[in-house]
C-alpha cells in the first residue's frame, strides 16, 4: 500500500487510453438508467411480493416478478464496468507516469484494478487512485469535483446494498419483510443520487482525457 516511486513501472505506451475514457463514461450513465428501471421494476413487483410478505416465504421463493428479469443482466454489468474502468484507470495511470515521471503516486499500480474490490479500501482507494492520475496529468488538484463524485458514489452503493438486503440478502433466502415495498424507491432515489455522481465523473474523465491528448500533441 505505500506510494509507489517513479521507477515502480516501466512504461512503454505513452497513447492516452482516450477510447476508454468515452467508454467508462457511457458506462456510468448506462448504470444510471438501470437503476431507474430497476426502480419501476420494483414497484412493479411489490404484489407479488406482499404476497410473498404474507405467507412468510423468501424472495428465491416468490412467483417470478418483472424485479426478476430486470435485476438478471446486473452483476454481469457491473462486472464488465469495472474491467472497462480498470483498465481505463490502469492506463491512465501509465500514461501519467510516462508524461510526468517525477510525480510520487501514493499507491501503486496494482491497486488500480484491486482498489475496487478488496472489502473496506474500496471505500477511498479508487478515489486515490483516479486522485494521483488526475493531479500527476492535469498537475493540479482536483478540488471541489471529488465530494459529489465519490461522496454521491458511497450514498449509491449504501443504497443500493440495503435495497439488496430487503430482498433476502445476496442469495435471496431471508424472508421477505415490509421493507421490500419500498426496494423501489430505494432505487429510484439510488437513481438521482448516481446521476449526480455519474456527471461529476464525467467532467473528472473529459479533463483528464483533455490533458492527456494536450500532452500528446505538445
Amino acid at each position: 500500500m505505500a506510494g509507489a516511486q517513479p521507477s515502480d513501472v516501466v512504461v512503454t505506451d505513452r497513447r492516452p487510453p482516450t477510447g476508454l475514457a468515452v467508454a467508462v463514461i457511457v458506462m456510468g450513465w448506462v448504470w444510471v438508467a438501470w437503476l431507474v428501471v430497476l426502480g419501476f421494476a420494483a414497484d412493479a413487483s411489490e404484489d407479488t411480493w406482499r404476497d410473498a410478505v404474507e405467507r412468510g416465504l423468501s424472495y428465491a421463493d416468490t412467483a417470478s416478478a418483472p424485479f426478476d428479469l430486470a435485476y438478471v443482466p446486473v452483476r454481469g454489468y457491473l462486472a464488465a464496468t469495472f474491467v472497462v474502468v480498470s483498465l481505463w484507470l490502469h492506463r491512465s495511470r501509465r500514461f501519467a507516469q510516462a508524461h510526468n515521471p517525477d510525480y510520487r503516486f501514493r499507491l501503486s499500480i496494482a491497486w488500480t484494478w484491486f482498489g475496487w474490490v478488496v472489502p473496506l479500501l474500496l471505500l477511498w482507494f479508487p478515489a486515490l487512485a483516479v486522485t494521483d492520475v488526475w493531479k500527476a496529468t492535469l498537475r493540479r488538484r482536483v478540488g471541489w469535483l471529488l465530494v459529489p463524485w465519490w461522496g454521491c458514489w458511497l450514498v449509491m452503493l449504501w443504497f443500493s446494498w440495503t435495497a439488496e438486503g430487503w430482498l433476502g440478502g445476496v442469495f435471496g433466502r431471508d424472508v421477505l419483510t415490509d421493507d421490500a415495498m419500498v426496494v423501489g424507491d430505494s432505487y429510484l432515489l439510488s437513481a438521482m443520487i448516481a446521476a449526480i455522481s455519474c456527471w461529476a465523473w464525467t467532467v473528472i474523465v473529459v479533463r483528464i482525457r483533455r490533458a492527456q491528448l494536450a500532452l500528446v500533441s505538445a
